[in-house]
């Protein structure tokens, strides 16, 4: 039965729906796989028709209440849009980005719920960049050394208005963190190699993909083998270079292409 319940929750990543599951009150392995599995409450064996009443209240108002979270999780995606939209350059940047990581993620073979969190971080990665003035976003020429400074903020401004929504809590290192290096030289807190969280380190080489992949105010876009060699020089230096060689062949097989996220060269 949890085997059940973990296809059903890796299915439906994300629902709403809570479970429950009927367990033996002796066998305590099996309330615990069910546990880890994701079953949102166990019920003994034989049934208690008061503990099924309760269970059913209980579960209708978990619901209730994962309900309001996406509702307000939904305004926050909201934002996000509004301030892609600002731009036309950047236009879709944010679902681009969060299309591409989940890809890239599932080719990676990682489990379910860190698909999903790389899915949510994805998603608000640049809402900081409400907090940076649009002459800096659209300029069209080399930024100042004070301008770079406001921008570099961004994942910082990204992950303070999302540590106002709990439930955002699993993502906020993954959003701080999207712009650091396998070397060190990235921002804002200069991580190194593994200590940078994976999903900021799956993020970081979508996000830079799509920037090199579309018109920028400063330049056109990049040829595909042009960014081709991009990563494959940045690799282990810019980007983790076990992420790059599987996001290289994804590039090489058009699979963005068929995701009809970008034209064809």
């Amino acid at each position: 039965m949890s085997d059940f319940v973990r296809e059903f929750k890796q299915k439906l990543s994300g629902c709403l729906i809570p479970v429950a599951m009927f367990v033996k009150a002796e066998d305590k392995e099996a309330k615990e796989k069910a546990l880890s599995e994701g079953v949102d409450c166990i019920l003994r064996l034989p049934l208690d028709e008061n503990e099924v009443v309760a269970a059913v209240k209980s579960l209708s108002t978990i619901k209730k209440l994962r309900e309001e979270v996406e509702r307000v999780e939904d305004a926050f995606y909201g934002l996000v849009k509004i301030i892609d939209s600002k731009d036309a350059y950047t236009k879709g940047h944010s679902e681009r980005v969060t299309k591409m990581a989940v890809a890239l993620a599932r080719q990676l073979s990682l489990p379910a719920d860190a698909v999903e969190l790389i899915q949510k971080a994805a998603k608000l990665h640049d809402i900081g960049k409400i907090g940076v003035p649009e002459t800096i976003l659209n300029k069209p020429g080399a930024l100042s050394e004070e301008e770079y400074e406001q921008i570099k903020m961004h994942p910082v401004m990204s992950e303070k208005i999302c540590s106002s929504l709990p439930s955002l809590a699993s993502v906020l290192k993954i959003i701080r963190h999207h712009h650091e290096r396998w070397d060190g030289k990235g921002y804002p807190d200069g991580l190194k190699a593994e200590n940078i969280p994976l999903g900021a380190r799956v993020i970081s080489v979508v996000d830079c993909f799509d920037a090199m992949a579309t018109d920028r105010p400063y330049r056109g876009r990049l040829p595909k083998e042009r960014i081709i060699a991009i990563f494959e020089a940045g690799a282990g230096t810019q980007w983790d270079k076990d992420i790059v060689e599987v996001f290289l062949k994804m590039i090489k097989s058009n699979v963005f292409e068929r995701m009809t996220l970008y034209n064809e060269d």
